[in-house]
């Protein structure tokens, strides 16, 4: 049985429940275009993420699949920042309005590198509140990706 599929199809839903963590925290979900483009970048982000992760995650015991969902934090925080900013840009261009991550210059890198440094920031911080929920809930994530995939080793 090929894990494409169950991968991908983990990855549109954690996507899509991961697009909240960026959307309140940013006030991303102020208007109706700008939280269709966080919901589709954080769909396309889980696929890429959960592509990145299951092979490692077929291989490592229980404590690597956590110490894989700690890094996936910044790393997918990092993919969302470029997905968005590409997302962004093409929004702007098709309907002509602003967004957020078009304006001002189109950086996806230095984005990308923002988020991730604001994704391990927020974790390490626990006062901010994120911090007690952001790295449980990616390493929980990973957790369910490996627990996914496993069935078919």
């Amino acid at each position: 049985m090929t894990y494409l599929p169950r991968v991908v199809a983990f990855g549109i839903l954690a996507g899509s429940g991961w697009s909240w963590a960026p959307g309140i925290l940013n006030q991303l979900l102020q208007d109706q275009g700008e939280a269709l483009t966080v919901l589709a970048s954080g769909m396309a982000t889980g696929v890429v993420v959960s592509l990145l992760l299951y092979r490692p995650l077929l291989r490592v015991s229980l404590g690597g699949a956590a110490l894989l969902g700690a890094v996936s934090l910044p790393l997918g925080a990092f993919v969302f920042a470029v997905t968005i900013s590409v997302v962004h840009l093409l929004a702007q261009a098709v309907t002509g309005e602003s967004y957020r991550f078009a304006e001002g210059g189109f950086e996806p890198i230095l984005n990308g590198v923002r988020y991730a440094q604001y994704s391990v920031l927020y974790g390490l911080i626990p006062h901010l509140g994120w911090g007690r929920l952001l790295f449980p809930m990616a390493v929980l994530t990973t957790l369910c990706l490996q627990r996914t995939v496993s069935p078919l080793r």
